[in-house]
């Protein structure tokens, strides 16, 4: 009986020691699958900066791997297939990204510069980056196809919100005043084009203008009077929650982050039937047939759906229902102050991609961050200069990155760093005949 005991007790004290050392492994296991993910990560923004960080005005660039692109129908010698691969926006029909995945690496990634309704004339851009799981499809209006033309008869300066001589002025124009057409009545006898100052549109007869191409290759306006949208300045957007998939504790959420140019007042976007006017950062995400998350974290926002507008201020955030088909089937939700909790999420956000790069401050508010530049290590021997956010710079190092920019002759060829050759012409803001990537030809 003594000897069942002892035995009974041995094993006992052996179980205990096996089940702490099962749940010491399983909290390493846990450990280590965080820092994987974290290198997952910290390796797809370096990417993204790497070639992302120099490309022109109505682009999207593969920034990590992975992204599936669709091009319109039209649209031949279409390329989107790796990273540093960059397209004009009015090629692209769709994008599917994936999601942060440890087993093999990969966390999507696209940075867009898009014009939206920005004038022409204005350099500045928007600035969008879409990460995780996402599943995008462009529904603009305008598929990029625009013909450069210039006023020249005295008749025809008036530029008009309708096509008739009875449509009310809404711009005067000046001889040899060059503007841009991007539809046409199904006649030709009327031009719509940019009105210069306000990047808005406006009709102007065909026999007051001069130009060089073919009217009959600008696509005819539609019988009612609608909102014209730039190409990926209204689509349809999902991200899918991967919680449920992932194994580390602390990962990004998928959706995308938007940011406004300094000395632009707002831009518009219309995002699932979802009328956004923006002027600052913002985060979206959305679940079909679920909720629209807009949360603003800097500036002001005003988020219009079914009728109802809401003033969305700095540090807030909205939702609005969606139904299965992605359009917004309910009013958008009071605006509500983000919690210390979502702000620990928003941290986490790559905001060091935006063309001014942001952080988390101590006190739980998105602010500029303040750049270091560093030498981004490539592999044999090589390295590619980069500026990344202060708070990111001890992950770097600890990756083998250098503070300080590249010696010249470790980056040959690499003009998508920030440390290219400025004179350099960025990757797809060449001429369209010039990039194989550019879709239809402007």
């Amino acid at each position: 009986m003594r000897r069942f005991a002892y035995i009974f007790i041995v094993v006992f004290i052996l179980g205990l020691a096996q089940l702490g050392y099962s749940y010491k492994q399983e909290a390493v296991a846990q450990e280590d699958s965080g820092n994987v993910c974290t290198a997952i990560v910290e390796q797809a923004i370096t990417s993204t900066q790497q070639f992302c960080s120099q490309q022109g005005r109505h682009t999207a660039c593969y920034g990590n791997d992975l992204v599936d692109a669709s091009p319109h129908a039209s649209v031949v010698d279409f390329t989107f297939d790796v990273p540093g691969d960059v397209s004009d926006v009015s090629a692209i029909e769709s994008l599917q990204l994936s999601g942060l995945n440890a087993d093999d690496g990969r966390w999507g990634i696209v940075k867009m510069e898009l014009q939206a309704n920005i004038p022409s004339a204005r350099p500045e851009n928007v600035s969008a980056v879409v990460f995780g799981n996402v599943v995008m499809e462009n529904a603009a209006n305008l598929n990029g196809v625009s013909l450069p033309v210039t006023l020249t008869k005295q008749f025809g300066l008036d530029l008009r919100d309708a096509p008739a001589y009875a449509g009310d002025i809404v711009f005067s124009g000046e001889i040899d005043m060059e503007l841009l057409a991007v539809q046409r009545t199904e006649d030709g006898e009327w031009l719509r084009v940019e009105v210069p100052e306000s990047g808005e549109f406006a009709w102007a007869r065909t026999s007051a203008v001069t130009f060089e191409g073919d009217v009959a290759s600008l696509p005819v306006a539609g019988m009612e009077e609608e909102t014209l949208y730039r190409p990926m300045q209204a689509f349809y957007f999902s991200a899918h929650d991967d919680s449920s998939q992932i194994s580390c504790s602390e990962f990004p959420a998928s959706g995308m982050l938007v940011q406004t140019p300094e000395g632009v007042a707002e831009i518009s976007l219309l995002i699932n039937e979802v009328n956004i006017e923006l002027g600052s950062t913002a985060f979206i995400s959305t679940e079909p047939g679920g909720e629209m998350l807009f949360a603003l974290l800097e500036g002001h926002s005003t988020v219009t759906a079914n009728g109802v507008a809401v003033d969305v201020p700095a540090g807030s955030f909205t939702v609005i229902p969606m139904d299965a088909s992605l359009h917004a089937n309910g009013r958008p939700a009071d605006a509500q102050v983000m919690s210390e909790e979502m702000m620990a999420r928003i941290k986490l956000l790559p905001l060091g991609l935006l063309k001014t790069p942001m952080t988390v401050t101590e006190n739980g508010e998105v602010a500029a961050a303040e750049l270091t530049t560093i030498c981004h290590a490539t592999g044999n021997e090589g390295g590619v200069t980069i500026s990344v956010a202060e708070d990111a710079l001890d992950s770097h190092l600890a990756h083998g990155d250098t503070e300080g920019a590249c010696p010249e002759d470790t980056s040959p060829g690499n003009s998508g760093s920030q440390g290219g050759n400025p004179n350099e012409e960025p990757p797809g803001g060449g001429p369209p005949e010039d990039n194989p990537n550019a879709g239809p030809k402007k």
